[in-house]
């Protein structure tokens, strides 16, 4: 069969935060792929525009799976919602058109657990995108109890899974010793990425974000993103308190979560008037969002290292910003920031050290232009779109080549 034949499957529950659909499946089309990407019914991001309006190729086919369980979030429509993806997703694959290689990517949890069954029942091979681990995830999350049966189980089978998959896509460096560690050899490591022709760096005085909440003339520290459990505000949240009477500074946390309500708190606690709290943006205001800080802060706490690797590090060096990254050093955003010098590393719970890191930024302004500079020349080069989507398409062919 030659590559122009090659039909390809995608499954993930929700498109994904990066843009790996928007941006790999275009160029797999061009490469001679047909690509069939299923989804869920509900949007990842409630506002958002569905990704079938942004692709239109007769080589890329979407399809939605119905839902039951409303569209209201909460923990119980979020387990209906991804029932009914297995067994609707499960039975397409199971009984509709084949395809040659079926990629899954980790939403739901452990839904690869088909790939063995499509291989035995369908002879169609399988390869796993990991953009966290599980259940190593659910069980720092507090899903799961540490060192429970149900976990070991479930740590087993999902290692079972990758080392029978012809191919493991991982997103770090750190993700990728936690799979080599369980045997798995055929392990390919393509980053995250941002797309930096849709982000990139824009002038305060032209922001449309910074004039609507009066910031053009503000020192911003930028938190962008989900606000969730992996990770830690308690730091930032306690530096924006010391710092309450520098004028001139202000703290904005842009996004949802089950943590916004700790930001939303301290804010009224202490009477933080220079914490702004805004919603998440639309994708057309990414470009100003995203340069609405001066400098961004990224958290991952270190139980989390390896296990993800938060994807709005790729957005902020696209809009040309210094990262204040408070975590693990030996994760995989700690190395990269001091192995191209564009930002600093803290430590968890250091709010002292992340104190000195804010003002040095803020009484330095020639640093926070040259380290923003460097993180966008990296986003136009080595940690690029094109870059990383290249790679992956590289690996798909020599995948599919040995099928």
């Amino acid at each position: 069969m030659g590559k122009q034949d090659l039909r390809i499957r995608f499954f993930n529950t929700y498109e994904p935060v990066t843009s790996i659909y928007r941006d790999l499946l275009p160029k797999l089309v061009e490469s001679g792929f047909v690509v069939e990407v299923i989804l869920s019914g509900r949007e990842y991001r409630p506002g958002r525009g569905k990704i079938e309006d942004v692709i239109s190729s007769p080589s890329i086919h979407f399809r939605r799976i119905p839902i039951i369980g409303g569209r209201r979030v909460s923990p119980i429509s979020k387990v209906l919602a991804a029932i009914s993806y297995m067994v609707g997703a499960s039975a397409i694959s199971l009984f509709g058109r084949g395809v040659d290689i079926n990629i899954f990517l980790t939403q739901p949890p452990m839904f690869s657990v088909l790939g063995p069954v499509l291989r035995l029942f369908r002879r169609q091979e399988y390869a796993c995108q990991l953009m966290d681990i599980y259940p190593d995830f659910a069980v720092e999350m507090g899903l799961l109890r540490h060192g429970s049966l149900t976990a070991e189980w479930f740590r087993r089978l999902s290692r079972a899974i990758w080392r029978g998959a012809v191919g493991v896509i991982v997103i770090g460096r750190c993700m990728e010793d936690i799979v080599r560690r369980a045997g798995v050899s055929r392990v390919h490591v393509v980053p995250n990425w941002a797309n930096e022709d849709r982000i990139v760096p824009v002038v305060p005085e032209q922001n449309q974000l910074r004039i609507e909440h009066e910031l053009e003339n503000e020192f911003v520290v930028l938190y962008s993103g989900n606000m969730g459990r992996a990770h830690s505000f308690s730091s930032i949240l306690e530096a924006a308190r010391q710092l309450r009477s520098i004028g001139g500074l202000k703290f904005v946390f842009i996004g949802q979560g089950v943590k916004r309500k700790e930001v939303e708190q301290a804010k009224e606690t202490n009477g933080l008037k220079n914490i702004l709290i805004l919603d998440s943006q639309p994708d057309e205001m990414l470009r100003y969002s995203q340069s609405l800080g001066d400098v961004h802060f990224i958290s991952l706490r270190n139980e989390f290292t390896g296990l993800v690797v938060p994807s709005k590090t790729y957005s902020a060096m696209a809009a040309g910003r210094p990262i204040i990254y408070q975590g693990s050093a030996n994760g995989e955003i700690a190395r990269m920031i001091c192995d191209n010098h564009i930002g600093e590393v803290v430590g968890i719970d250091c709010a002292i050290d992340l104190v000195q890191v804010i003002m040095k930024y803020f009484d330095n302004r020639q640093l926070m232009i040259e380290d923003g500079r460097r993180a966008r020349q990296l986003a136009e080069g080595a940690a690029g779109s094109g870059v990383a989507v290249d790679s992956y398409v590289g690996i798909l062919k020599k995948i599919c080549d040995g099928l």
